[in-house]
């Protein structure tokens, strides 16, 4: 579904940033941004850690990012 909204939202975006621009360039830029940005943010899940609370007893949920 991200993907969805993210395709229609670039659809959208790049009319307005050749025109403010008058460059294709700052589009690709951005993308490009996106993408270093979304590669960073799963390089910091950690798999082996558990998504549930930590015990019965906790009821903090544990995170799967570290902090």
């Amino acid at each position: 579904m991200a993907g969805n909204l993210g395709s229609f939202v670039t659809s959208l975006a790049f009319p307005y940033l050749l025109v403010l621009t008058g460059s294709t360039a700052p589009f690709f830029v951005l993308g490009a941004a996106l993408n270093l940005a979304g590669a960073w943010m799963w390089m910091m899940v950690r798999p082996e850690r558990p998504i549930g609370s930590a015990s019965p007893s906790d009821p903090r949920p544990a995170a799967a990012v570290e902090t």
